[in-house]
């Protein structure tokens, strides 16, 4: 749109990459770049950087570090499947974008806020050819994380976790489209897109089979909090003693470990909570028109200033006032 047209007149240089960011992510002075990658493959059109929560004042409570752990868990699967076919999708927070990639991945976008980074590299991953997502482990980008419940409530129930029921059936579409059963990556990603349909339905049957247990049978509800507790503290040992054996500085310490599996718990309220909001609020939205759309059908995107040098405070305002004056 904009930049291209700086390109073309001169005004910067061209580029062929694009570093996305939100304003909560300060970039490392040592963000390392793939570039070799890049140049040797041209099929990667964009790339995965892990994440860390922090705080601005660089000194994170316990909240903020739970988060941490579940930022790097999370990038663990998007370096696992990177190094099976390609990651999903790269972090809403920081991601590398190849420009010509970017320009197909917006236009078919719905421009839906919930899971926007998801949507960007499912896009991608239907276009069902050799394009890719790596994921770059030698850098871990700091990014500001909720430090305060009802921020972290806020957070989870109104945006991250309303993802998966907003798009439910777009997780289902991918498991049975037949074109997907001839594209190797797709293949690939099907158990990751199997696995949210099972955590929707889980979410579903969760409030009635928790209210059940809570009136009807409390000590089974015990004993099965009890096994999943002992299933999660199975799995971040794991994740702390072999998964990050190599990397003692990213490790967490004891406490961390002692009370983030009970975190985890308490984020299966969170989904319950955000299966009612988009029941009672977001499901009666009708879905987004997608941007290539509304560019080539509906025109309401505006059109490009007719030379370089614009005040973007002002561009628009003078046709309103010659307009007036002509009235």
């Amino acid at each position: 749109y904009w930049i291209p047209y700086l390109a073309q007149n001169g005004r910067i240089p061209d580029f062929k990459y694009a570093v996305m960011i939100d304003d909560d992510v300060p970039l490392p002075a040592d963000l390392y770049i793939p570039h070799e990658q890049l140049r040797a493959n041209p099929n990667i059109k964009a790339v995965h950087f892990p994440i860390t929560a922090t705080t601005p004042d660089g000194k994170p409570g316990m909240l903020v570090k739970m988060q941490d752990v579940e930022y790097k868990m999370a990038a663990v699967h998007k370096l696992f499947q990177a190094k099976m076919a390609r990651s999903l999708s790269c972090h809403g927070a920081v991601s590398l974008w190849d420009r010509e990639a970017l320009d197909e991945v917006l236009y078919e976008h719905d421009t839906v806020f919930n899971g926007e980074d998801m949507y960007m590299g499912l896009t991608l991953l239907r276009k069902r050819d050799e394009s890719t997502i790596i994921s770059c482990a030698q850098t871990i980008v700091p990014t500001y994380a909720p430090d305060t419940w009802p921020v972290l409530f806020r957070q989870r129930v109104k945006s991250w976790d309303l993802t998966s029921h907003k798009k439910t059936f777009t997780y289902l579409w991918e498991v049975i489209n037949p074109r997907s059963f001839c594209h190797g990556a797709s293949l690939v990603l099907k158990p990751y897109f199997l696995q949210e349909l099972l955590c929707i339905l889980l979410d579903w049957l969760g409030a009635f089979l928790l209210c059940g247990l809570l009136f009807r049978d409390w000590l089974g509800l015990i004993l099965m909090t009890l096994v999943f507790t002992a299933l999660l503290y199975v799995q971040v040992f794991i994740f702390e003693v072999f998964v990050l054996r190599d990397r003692h500085d990213l490790r967490s310490g004891v406490i961390d470990f002692v009370l983030f599996p009970w975190y985890r718990l308490q984020s299966l309220l969170f989904r319950i909570c955000a299966l009612c909001q988009n029941l009672l609020v977001y499901s009666h939205q009708r879905k987004n028109v997608k941007i290539g759309v509304r560019e080539r059908k509906i025109h309401d995107i505006p059109p490009i200033p007719p030379h370089p040098d614009v005040d973007w405070f002002t561009v628009w305002e003078n046709d309103e006032q010659d307009a007036r004056a002509q009235q």
